[in-house]
Parts: structure tokens; C-alpha cells; sequence
């Protein structure tokens, strides 16, 4: 057994050594006041409005920027805020506008555009970014989808830009709960990806543009009045449309080649054209189609290619023509749609796959069903 003398010498010991840890434990540096033209290394704040002459703010390291609810005006050109990839960075609650890109990003000092070990992850959260030329070019270097490098957007306002995102090759922009209004174009990408959920789309010229080797998801969101959401025309691109409002626009959906879609449990009403796929491919599932000049047209994809369009298990109403399907290669299936008071055709499918299961009545065209066996109105 220990004495106690021993003891208590040694709980002294401790205690000193304790009180030279905790002097010896650095204090964390308190966020400092910055503007036009500074490059931020640590925490940092904006401490009022800022005008700024092509010149913004530079970000290095794992650092934050607080707007404090304060606007980082540019003259039209330069960048606003610049991120440096192979970093962890915030920016948080104010506007950015007036830029030539709102936010660009460059290698730190001595990086590869090519290192494969890359990556970046930014972060914004309740900014507005207003009357930018773009709000961000995603496109980074050559990295070709190799290194993890992830633009996100949560809780911010998207209004008056020429672009919101493009750029060729690299990265991944996701925006949440956010506003995206009167913009030109709000997707133009080049082998990256775009990912917005629970959102609204409003008046914005075109959704998707550009969509080359790229993909777009638009999931649980409000799409009104936007002149197009994806015009189509581009090559082996992805557009997948969930649980999402679609309404007012001359054209939802167009044809792209070798392109697919996945258009799944939405509401597509009062559209001049909701769906126009030619050859596309992908599942067009659960969705409600009302009140469009065309609900859904196509010529399916190529036969044999093992990819096909599937247009199943959906509704139609008072549409003009609900589905009209040319073609008959073989690549595409239809079963337990059901399909009515359209005043053109119902289905017109000659040559697809049928699935069974579809109905069809009051259409403004007979038959009620071509290429595919359809039951009439259920009975009450």
C-alpha cells in the first residue's frame, strides 16, 4: 500500500503537468474582418457591404467565410469568391453578385491539374447569388470524374444569372432546399453532374442546355414556367426527373442520342410538350400527365440494344394525343397505363412490347388503343 505522502505527491505531479498542457494548447484564432482582394487562410467575416472592382475573395485552407448577411458586389467581371481545390471551405449567409463567375476555383500553389488524389468539398449556405455572368464553372482541369470534388448548395437563391453551373470535365454540384428564378441557363455541363433537390424552378429560360456525357437529377421539386427544362440534342447524358411539378413549359423533355431518362412519380401538367424522347431509353413510371398539347411521343430506342423505354403505370387526361409511339423496333414496353378524355389519341404504340394491364376511354381518336390491348373504364 501506498503512503499517503506518496500519494499526494503524486496527485501533484499530475496537476502540474496538467496545467502545462493546458497553457501549452494553443487558442483557436478568432475569425478576422476582410474585403475586396483578400486571400483568407483562416476564418473569416465580411464586416459590411463591399464593392468590389474585379477582385474578390480568395480562399486557402479549411476555412469559413461568414457574410454576415452582407453583399459581395463585383463590376461584371472577375470572381467573386475563389476556392482552392484540395480544401474543405464554407461560405455562409449573403449575396454574391455582379461577378463575372460568382465562384471559380483554382489549384493551390504547385498542384497538378492532373493529380488523380485531388479533391475539394465547398460549402454554401443561405447565399444569394444575383446577376452573376455564372454563379459556378464546376468544370475542374482533366480530372475526368476521377477525384471528389463536391460544390454544395443548401438553402441559397439563384436569381438573374446568365448560367448557374457548367463547365467541362470534374466535379459535382448539389443544391437543397433552394431557389433557382429567372435564370438563363441553369445546367450546362460537359462530363460532370448536377443534383437538386427539393427546390423550386421558376422562369428560368433552360433547365438542362448541355447534358453531354453528364447528368442531371431534379427530385422533389417545383418546376413552373420555365421555357424548357431539357431541350435535348446531346450525346450519352442522363436526365433523371423524380417526384417533382412540372408545369408551363413549351417543352419538358426532348430527344437526346444514346441518352437516357428515368421520369418517375411526377406531375406533368399544362405543358405545350411534356415528353418528346425519339430514341431514348429508361422507365417512365407512376407519373400523372394532364392538360399537355403532347403528353408523351417517341420512337423507342434501337431494338436489341437491351435498354428499353418503359412507359408503364402511368395516367393521362385531358391531354391532346396521351402516347403515340412510331417506329416498332421492339425497344419499348407498355402495360397499365390508363389513359382517358384525352382529345387525341390514346395510345398509339404499333410494333412495342405490350405489358397488359392498360385502359383506355373517351378519347377524342378511334380507336382507343393501337399496338396494345387496352380494357375500357372500370366499372363502379
Amino acid at each position: 500500500m501506498r503512503s499517503r505522502p506518496l500519494v499526494a505527491a503524486l496527485s501533484a505531479v499530475a496537476a502540474a503537468v496538467s496545467s502545462v498542457l493546458l497553457l501549452a494548447a494553443p487558442a483557436s484564432a478568432a475569425p478576422v474582418a476582410v474585403s475586396c482582394g483578400d486571400v483568407v487562410t483562416t476564418d473569416a467575416y465580411l464586416a459590411a457591404d463591399a464593392a468590389c472592382a474585379g477582385v474578390g475573395i480568395t480562399l486557402v485552407g479549411d476555412v469559413t467565410l461568414d457574410l454576415r448577411g452582407h453583399a459581395l458586389d463585383g463590376d461584371g467581371s472577375g470572381a467573386g469568391i475563389t476556392v482552392t481545390l484540395g480544401s474543405t471551405q464554407s461560405v455562409v449567409d449573403g449575396t454574391v453578385s455582379g461577378w463575372g463567375s460568382a465562384v471559380a476555383h483554382e489549384q493551390p500553389d504547385g498542384g497538378d491539374p492532373d493529380d488523380p488524389v485531388l479533391f475539394g468539398d465547398f460549402t454554401f449556405t443561405g447565399v444569394s447569388f444575383t446577376g452573376n455572368g455564372e454563379v459556378n464553372d464546376i468544370g475542374v482541369g482533366q480530372l475526368h470524374g476521377g477525384s471528389p470534388v463536391w460544390f454544395r448548395y443548401s438553402g441559397a437563391r439563384f436569381e438573374g444569372n446568365g448560367f448557374v453551373f457548367r463547365g467541362p470535365y470534374g466535379g459535382t454540384a448539389v443544391v437543397e432546399d433552394s431557389e433557382l428564378l429567372h435564370n438563363g441557363t441553369v445546367v450546362s455541363i460537359d462530363t460532370a453532374d448536377v443534383v437538386i433537390e427539393r427546390s423550386h424552378l421558376e422562369g428560368n429560360d433552360v433547365v438542362a442546355g448541355n447534358l453531354e456525357e453528364s447528368g442531371l437529377t431534379v427530385r422533389d421539386s417545383v418546376l413552373r414556367d420555365n421555357r424548357v427544362v431539357y431541350g435535348g440534342g446531346n450525346v450519352m447524358g442522363h436526365l433523371d426527373l423524380e417526384g417533382s411539378e412540372v408545369s408551363g413549359s413549351d417543352i419538358v423533355v426532348g430527344s437526346g442520342l444514346i441518352f437516357t431518362v428515368r421520369v418517375v412519380d411526377n406531375v406533368l401538367v399544362d405543358n405545350d410538350v411534356a415528353l418528346d424522347l425519339g430514341t431514348m431509353s429508361g422507365p417512365v413510371t407512376g407519373n400523372t400527365f394532364e392538360r399537355n398539347r403532347v403528353a408523351l411521343t417517341a420512337e423507342g430506342p434501337p431494338a436489341g440494344t437491351g435498354f428499353p423505354l418503359s412507359v408503364v403505370g402511368n395516367t393521362f387526361v385531358g391531354n391532346g394525343d396521351a402516347i403515340v409511339v412510331d417506329g416498332g423496333s421492339g425497344g419499348t414496353e407498355i402495360g397499365d397505363n390508363v389513359v382517358h378524355h384525352n382529345t387525341g389519341r390514346g395510345i398509339h404504340a404499333p410494333g412495342v412490347t405490350d405489358l397488359g394491364g392498360n385502359r383506355a376511354w373517351a378519347n377524342g381518336v378511334y380507336p382507343q388503343c393501337v399496338g396494345v390491348v387496352c380494357a375500357g373504364k372500370p366499372r363502379s
